[in-house]
């Protein structure tokens, strides 16, 4: 799992961006953002490659009808079957007061989701409770990487098995949970113990099995 500066949030509803180079503007949807930039996926391919740090690179989103901007850098390029998406960091300390309140009330929507959901620890297991969306998901990351380093640190003849996510405890789930939970099954995180009040959910997304209360299926 990566280490970032910010905490970075998955956006159930997406937000409307631009990223602007050499002039040409590109627009499209937020995925997630921290507040130290945001990920954007192109509503069209560039015409021309886009520069990776380029000079007065600039980027803003729109939220509730205001706008956040300011000058960065276009940091990675992630290109797609028919589409790209592109990493975007603000220069932060040049940010104007106004758009730096606007990505502040941005993140403060998605900490007050995150207080309706809980993370712990138990074994090898992160347990996930409450109401469980992509804010948790830098707690979620924290801990697997904290068990992960753990289990790297015991004795391989112990057998320790990996750490797994579970779902005990979770009673709902929103679009950008259901997100965050496919690309842990996809990074090979096992997603067990699945409780029956998200069962539909979790099978309607094959990410994973049997929901029995006490050890459900590993992601497939």
């Amino acid at each position: 799992m990566e280490k970032r500066r910010f905490p970075r949030y998955q956006l159930a509803k997406p937000l409307t961006g631009v990223v602007e180079q050499e002039g040409q503007r590109y627009r499209g949807t937020v995925l997630n953002l921290s507040a130290g930039g945001f990920y954007l996926r192109l509503a069209e391919a560039p015409k021309k490659p886009l520069v990776i740090q380029g000079d007065s690179d600039y980027g803003e989103i729109i939220y509730a009808g205001r706008t956040a901007s300011g000058f960065g850098n276009i940091m990675r390029v992630d290109k797609y079957r028919g589409s790209v998406a592109l990493a975007f960091a603000w220069d932060r300390g040049a940010m104007d007061a106004e758009s730096t309140n606007v990505v502040g009330e941005v993140i403060q929507e998605q900490e007050q989701k995150r207080a309706l959901g809980r993370v712990t620890t138990a074994e090898n297991e992160v347990v996930v409770g409450g109401h469980v969306s992509s804010a948790l998901a830098y707690d979620i990351f924290s801990a697997l990487r904290a068990l992960s380093g753990d289990e790297r640190n015991r004795n391989a003849a112990q057998g320790a098995d990996r750490a797994r996510l579970s779902l005990k405890g979770c009673t709902s789930v929103d679009s950008s949970g259901v997100e965050m939970f496919l690309a842990l099954r996809d990074r090979g995180v096992a997603i067990v113990g699945i409780e029956p009040e998200i069962d539909a959910v979790i099978r309607r997304f094959q990410i994973g099995g049997a929901a029995d209360g006490k050890g459900g299926g590993d992601a497939g």
